[in-house]
């Protein structure tokens, strides 16, 4: 009996796994698509391909940095910088994309007109 316990949970894992890797290439998909409306200047568009990638993995990286930088392209200075600031809730470990985090949220508090703290970021 037990043995048919763990034969049963192996393969219930492998039924699993090939769902994973698929959502997984849906986002990187998505993310594609964003990255090629952002170079054509399609920004509402980029914007749409990266909330998608975003709602099939809430924690991709490259999907929330990228959309705060089309909504920064957009002149969207609050969404950018909250959006930002969430990259940077997921971001813990890479110190350069941390800064260029922090140097993005600095921009769009310049743009706002909102000095003191665009100095403080």
């Amino acid at each position: 009996m037990k043995t048919f316990s763990i034969k049963y949970g192996l393969f219930l894992l492998l039924l699993l796994v090939p769902v994973a890797m698929s959502a997984q290439k849906d986002v990187r998909k998505s993310v594609r698509k964003g990255n090629k409306a952002y170079q054509q200047q399609k920004f509402s568009d980029a914007a749409t391909s990266y909330q998608e990638a975003i709602e099939k993995n809430a924690a991709s990286k490259e999907a929330n940095y990228n959309l705060a930088n089309t909504l920064y392209k957009q002149k969207k200075w609050d969404e950018s910088i909250a959006q930002m600031n969430h990259y940077l809730s997921i971001e813990q470990e890479n110190p350069v994309n941390r800064s260029a985090a922090f140097h993005n949220i600095g921009n769009a508090t310049l743009q706002k007109k909102d000095l003191q703290k665009s100095m403080e970021a």
